[in-house]
């Protein structure tokens, strides 16, 4: 990873953490998606915290935003995390 991804990582860390903070119900479902986006051995590597592999995120972002560079704002995060939380809920069922 070279520098130019890693500063775009903590960015994109940084959002997603400033994104939930105020939302702490969120929390629970954001920790289990970190959990299952994360790469194996995520914790080996510097910058110490979980991230998918860049591909993979380079794929969604482009199927979200049309552009593989684009870093989520907050409200996007933010719609995602409790998407998530929703559709853990109703797969329970």
């Amino acid at each position: 990873m070279n520098r130019v991804d890693t500063a775009r990582t903590s960015t994109i860390v940084f959002q997603l953490v400033a994104s939930l903070m105020w939302h702490p119900r969120r929390w629970p479902t954001a920790v289990l998606a970190a959990r299952r986006f994360a790469g194996p051995g995520w914790w080996r590597h510097s910058p110490f915290f979980p991230r998918p592999d860049r591909c993979w995120w380079a794929m969604r972002s482009e199927l979200a935003y049309g552009d593989p560079q684009v870093v989520p704002d907050r409200e996007d995060i933010v719609a995602f995390v409790t998407w998530l939380g929703q559709m853990r809920r109703w797969s329970r069922r």
